[in-house]
């Protein structure tokens, strides 16, 4: 028999830096797994071997039996775990298989790029570049990606020129975009109240909206080889402003948008503004089945899910049903306290 050595200890030198790595960031355990999960898989024999004795055919079987009741009894306790939704095992933004989650990239804009041949550069949310570049290479390209190889002026100029006009302008000019691709959370309250009836994330008129979900945005250059592209399917009603809502022809008009995109993409954000401009039209029992749809997808959406509650809640109580009214406040609260 050939004889039994311990386990190097070149191995622990290998995977220490990683160790010591995976205690400074959660995003560095994957690469700790990656590294030491091979090593230990190569070598779990020796190990056996080495802490059962030289190969003594009796502790030989129970060191094998041990191995393989220990292994059972984690995936047994890693499927519990999971199943139960405890945190990390369990978490509920992820799903078990192979491929990406679609709802956290930009999946379905480039699929609207592809039917509408739209190639080339790309202006991008900055982490959405990697995604570009592994699925569209060569065919588009991302203006920047999430490797980091990026000047401090350039990062600022990439967020700045959301909404300055002068900036996004320059970068064109440098980089020759004739798309941006960008992602829906970008303003927060502090933002938001301080940019006026801006809630897009390209404050731009040179540029048209012509594709929209819950996580992105995707704008072309009017003026640039796709105009047709705009003419068929610009939305213009997004922004909405309720003061016009009054006006039966503006408020079909942002109703039938607000139905394509539906028809498109299922966006939850669709859904609660449907719903929204259904309860200031007084279609209360619209609004209700419309917000019913409105579904926390996203951790980005969990104040859509309060608002809709909230919605629902007027809806509820602008029909008589004051204990459905009640029970859709008691669920906004759940999510979060708000004194009105």
């Amino acid at each position: 028999r050939r004889p039994v050595n311990p386990p190097s200890v070149i191995y622990l030198f290998l995977i220490l830096p990683f160790i010591f790595l995976s205690f400074t960031a959660i995003r560095f355990v994957l690469p700790l797994a990656v590294v030491s999960g091979p090593i230990v898989a190569r070598n779990i024999s020796e190990l056996v071997e080495w802490a059962w004795g030289n190969g003594q055919e009796k502790r030989e079987i129970s060191g094998i039996r041990i191995s393989s009741a220990l292994a059972a009894a984690w995936l047994l306790l890693y499927t519990s775990l999971t199943l139960a939704g405890i945190k990390p095992f369990g978490d509920r933004n992820q799903e078990f298989g192979f491929g990406f989650d679609h709802s956290l990239v930009p999946e379905g804009p480039l699929r609207y790029m592809d039917k509408r041949e739209i190639t080339g550069r790309v202006f991008n949310a900055f982490h959405f570049g990697q995604y570009i570049a592994w699925r569209d290479f060569p065919k588009r390209t991302p203006f920047i990606d999430g490797r980091g190889y990026l000047t401090p002026d350039l990062l600022e100029k990439m967020d700045d020129a959301k909404y300055n006009s002068d900036i996004f302008a320059d970068l064109y000019n440098r980089y020759g975009f004739e798309s941006a691709l960008v992602y829906r959370p970008l303003l927060d309250a502090k933002v938001r109240a301080s940019r006026k009836g801006v809630d897009l994330a390209l404050s731009n008129p040179d540029w048209a909206l012509v594709y929209w979900d819950d996580l992105s945005l995707l704008y072309l250059r009017r003026g640039g080889p796709y105009e047709a592209v705009i003419s068929e399917d610009e939305y213009r009603f997004i922004n909405l402003d309720k003061s016009r809502l009054s006006d039966n022809e503006y408020a079909s008009a942002a109703i039938k948008e607000l139905k394509r995109n539906i028809e498109e993409t299922g966006s939850s954000n669709a859904y609660f503004l449907l719903g929204s401009i259904y309860n200031e039209i007084g279609r209360y029992r619209e609004a209700i089945a419309s917000l019913t749809k409105v579904r926390d997808l996203h951790p980005s959406l969990k104040s859509k899910i309060f608002d809709a509650y909230k919605e629902m809640a007027y809806a509820f109580n602008q029909l008589g049903n004051l204990d459905e009214s009640i029970r859709y406040c008691e669920m906004a609260l759940t999510i979060k306290e708000d004194a009105p």
